[in-house]
Order: C-alpha cells, then structure tokens, then sequence
C-alpha cells in the first residue's frame, strides 16, 4: 500500500508544505514537489501491477465509487479502459467540455498507464507545469490555462496507446458542478464522489454540504 512505500508519509507532512493558500504550482514550490510525490506513488503502484483511485484530499465521498469506475472501465471494448479521470468542466464554458482534472482518476496496472504517468513526471520536470496541465495536454494535445511551453517531443496519450474516458461530472462532480452550479441538486442526481476544487474555502464548501465528517478536535463524529 501507499504508507508501505519507499516514499512513506512525505506527503502527510502538513506542516511542511504549509496552508493551502500559501501553496503555488510554481516549479520550486513546496506544493509542486507535493505533486511530484504524488506521481511517484503512483508509478510505484502501476510498476508493482495495482490499480489505483487517486483522490485529493479536498475530496469527500458519499458512497463507494470503485464499482462504478471499474464498471466503466471494464464495460469498454473492444478492451477495457486504461484510465477514468474526472471532468473540470464548467458551466457555461464551452471548451471546458474537453477539460480533465488530476485530483480524482482511476488507472488500471497496463504498460500504456506506466508510459502515461511517467510521461506526466517527465512534462512537470521539463516545464515546470503542474499535473493537471500536464496531464490535460498529454491527453487532449491541448490546454487550459498552460504557463509554459510544452516541449514538442511529449507523446499524447493515442501515441502511447492510452484508452481512457472523463468520469460522469454528475457522478463524480467537481467543485464547480456540485457547489457553483449545483447541478446535483437542481438535476436530482446524487455523487458519489465531490471535489472541493475550484474553491479555496473548502471546509466551509464541504461542511455546508454535510460532507465533513470531523469536530473541531479533527475526530470523527459518525
């Protein structure tokens, strides 16, 4: 498992990367060597033949989403899909439609996902870029909001053989979707899982929804 890494708890340490505000994607900061751990971890699960649901830690779940994803995945032909990543699509913003987001994904143990993540740390050393611009050109060839050049060499996904699908963005709903827009609610139609992106007072999003399951002492209360 993850804390059994070589790695182990270096990316537990709060206190070392500071708060969330403080945080920039920038390449030397704290937060981007974050993000590089969590690429490491994950290589380290592929290369040992694990697949991984990869959730960032502003993510709340309301009912277990791995059937689900491996569901999709598996449902696919003629072969089954080798990643499930979640949408950033935003409302009222066409080309969003195309847009994926890092924080929660599914990718299952094949050589195409190992060519994949390391082609995502490769990317994030050679520009300085965080994971989700990254991933988003490796996978679409283009970008949201990229702050540096990508190097013309980087494989797109097709090229390394990658099958991969966005996540329903009702289902597994982005901050954007879920608080902004409320479409869960205005559709009627339940997550399974909601990220806390596209926010920056997260607890307050989360705690609102009944979606934050601690005390003020960090204990939980169900």
């Amino acid at each position: 498992t993850l804390m059994r890494s070589s790695a182990a708890s270096d990316v537990y340490k709060r206190q070392e990367y500071g708060a969330h505000e403080r945080w920039t994607s920038a390449a030397r900061s704290a937060y981007f060597r974050m993000l590089q751990l969590k690429w490491s971890y994950v290589a380290q699960m592929i290369d040992a033949g694990v697949n991984v649901f990869l959730s960032d830690a502003d993510s709340a779940y309301a009912a277990d989403p791995l059937a689900y994803t491996r569901r999709i995945a598996n449902a696919a032909t003629p072969q089954p899909l080798d990643l499930l990543v979640q949408s950033d699509a935003r409302v009222g913003v066409a080309a969003s439609v195309t847009w994926v987001c890092a924080g929660n994904f599914y990718l299952r143990a094949t050589p195409a996902s190992v060519s994949l993540v390391r082609a995502v740390a490769l990317c994030m050393h050679r520009t300085g870029l965080p994971d989700q611009d990254c991933l988003q050109y490796l996978l679409t060839a283009s970008a949201q909001e990229l702050s540096a050049p990508v190097d013309g060499d980087m494989p797109t996904a097709d090229e390394l053989g990658v099958r991969w699908a966005l996540l329903d963005p009702l289902r597994v709903a982005n901050g954007g979707i879920f608080f902004a827009s409320q479409l869960n609610r205005k559709l009627d139609v339940p997550p399974l899982l909601v990220h806390a992106n596209q926010n920056w007072d997260k607890q307050t999003r989360l705690q609102s929804a009944g979606l934050w399951l601690l005390d003020e002492n960090e204990k939980c209360i169900v």
